[in-house]
């Protein structure tokens, strides 16, 4: 019989031997990253290769492969029943209305931007209208002050007239009652010369 310490030291010994020997299989094969990517396992030794090939190959035991095809069977009942649920929540499967439906996803997609653009556009447009009030508002005070400078201008025009007939009018009189006063002053001085 071993001892515990002793049993132990004969694995360690066997395992370090495995290892040799493993080693100096991969350097007569060649464990190089070329030879051992054409297995599928990428740059790992050959230990870890055959470990690769040896769990695969327990994939391809019949019972892994009963249980693979009931699980399959199972999920392609599973979605066949989708598909009839889906066929029948949407209707017959109508060409025209998906590409429709396509469509405005899309044209949706297109003019999503326009969310984030369209509160700032509003807002300026709401600023714009205040401000195009008030320019209407100008506008019909202009035309109004217009309106009311053509009437005084027709009437400063009239009273221009009345003011050169009034001027004539006190010509005629100034140059009458002129005439008047030196008439009077003559028979004034002729009635004084006589008494």
């Amino acid at each position: 019989t071993l001892r515990p310490g002793h049993a132990q030291l004969a694995q360690t010994a066997r395992l370090a031997d495995l290892e040799q020997r493993l080693a100096r299989v991969e350097q007569a094969v060649g464990a190089t990253p070329a030879k051992l990517s054409r297995l599928g396992v990428g740059d790992h030794s050959l230990l870890a290769t055959a470990q690769h090939l040896a769990s695969r190959a327990a994939l391809l035991d019949s019972a892994q492969l009963d249980a693979a095809e009931s699980r399959l069977t199972t999920l392609l009942t599973k979605l066949d029943q989708v598909a009839e649920k889906t066929a029948a929540i949407t209707g017959s499967s109508d060409p025209d209305r998906d590409k429709k439906i396509n469509e405005l996803y899309e044209l949706a997609k297109k003019t999503e931007y326009l969310s984030q653009v369209l509160p700032q556009t509003l807002e300026r447009m709401l600023a714009l209208q205040e401000l195009h009030q008030q320019g209407g508002e100008f506008a019909k005070a202009l035309s109004e002050i217009e309106s009311v400078q053509v009437q005084l201008m027709a009437k400063m025009r009239s009273n221009g007239e009345t003011l050169a007939s009034v001027e004539e009018g006190l010509k005629t009189s100034f140059a009458t009652i002129k005439s008047n006063m030196e008439a009077l002053d003559g028979r004034v001085k002729a009635l004084s010369t006589k008494k």
